[in-house]
């Protein structure tokens, strides 16, 4: 799904989906707006509907699409503050990029089979996000090979 149309689309699929599930929820204290196997029926659609819009929003990417964004930023930055070291052997571009990514919220993690590819500082594989559905997020992601 392109990320445009998921933007404006998927908050309505998630209140839907939230409001046939809380009418449900609803009904079990004895309050219906429709019958009760119309009930279950929208209790399994909401159900469906978030599950649908979950799968989306992780199949758009976003997560570990910013990761890269933010490893090439940062790797820009680096080479912006040491021009003459770009070619060097020296690692003052690396630890550049290790540390404006640490102000980023991100942690070196070099347990991805993808992390070795390319060198490690300029690879978003091997950097993880903080937050705990972030990271979460982008470990699917990086599996499922965005």
């Amino acid at each position: 799904m392109d990320q445009n149309i998921a933007i404006l689309v998927l908050p309505a699929i998630v209140l839907f989906g939230g409001a046939l599930i809380g009418a449900t929820i609803l009904s079990l204290f004895g309050v219906y707006f429709v019958s009760k196997k119309l009930t279950i029926i929208g209790f399994c659609l909401g159900v469906f509907l978030l599950g649908v819009s979950e799968l989306a929003f992780v199949a758009t990417g976003a997560f570990f699409n910013n990761q890269k964004i933010v490893v090439s930023e940062c790797e820009f930055e680096a080479e912006r503050a040491y021009p003459d070291k770009k070619y060097s052997k020296g690692n003052e571009i690396g630890r550049y990029i290790r540390s404006c990514l640490d102000k980023q919220d991100f942690d070196f993690v070099d347990d991805n089979v993808f992390c070795h590819d390319a060198p490690i500082e300029t690879n978003p594989y091997c950097y993880l996000p903080r937050g705990a559905f972030d990271r979460f997020v982008s470990r699917a992601q990086m599996k499922i090979g965005s």
